[in-house]
């Protein structure tokens, strides 16, 4: 992760259903790197509103007040998770500086216009219907 990103972000925020382990633990390394005079880096897992939407905790909404907040996921596929992110954060009074994940599965139809980092980029092979796959037979040499 670049060192301006790392050195920005005041919150590491990740949804509960991929990202928070991975939020928290760059949290944790981050704030262990920081001078002792400089504020604490901070957590916050978003999770379901009890429909199928992600949002932060009212606890959470107040430690995102006024922060620079990386977010963190396990994977990023079309980004339609974290596309809602800028709203609920912007809600909050924070501002998202950079997305992070483990791997990038290079699919993504959304962008929120800020950097993007991966440990690892995979473009996965089309899906196909099976009944349109060849067998290894037909597909010769």
């Amino acid at each position: 992760m670049p060192g301006s990103i790392a050195e920005d972000a005041d919150v590491v925020a990740g949804p509960v259903t991929g990202g928070a382990l991975l939020a928290h633990t760059i949290a944790g390394l981050l704030d262990s790197r920081r001078a002792l005079t400089q504020p604490a880096r901070l957590f916050a897992p978003f999770a379901p509103d009890g429909g199928r939407r992600l949002t932060l905790k009212s606890f959470y909404r107040a430690q995102v007040a006024g922060k620079r907040v990386l977010l963190a996921d396990d994977v990023r596929n079309t980004g339609r998770r974290s596309s809602a992110a800028p709203t609920w954060c912007a809600k909050a009074g924070g501002t998202v500086i950079a997305t992070v994940e483990i791997y990038d599965r290079m699919e993504s139809i959304v962008d929120l216009g800020v950097p993007n980092i991966a440990l690892a980029e995979y473009r996965a092979p089309d899906n196909v219907p099976a009944a349109e796959c060849r067998s290894a037979a037909q597909a010769g040499p």
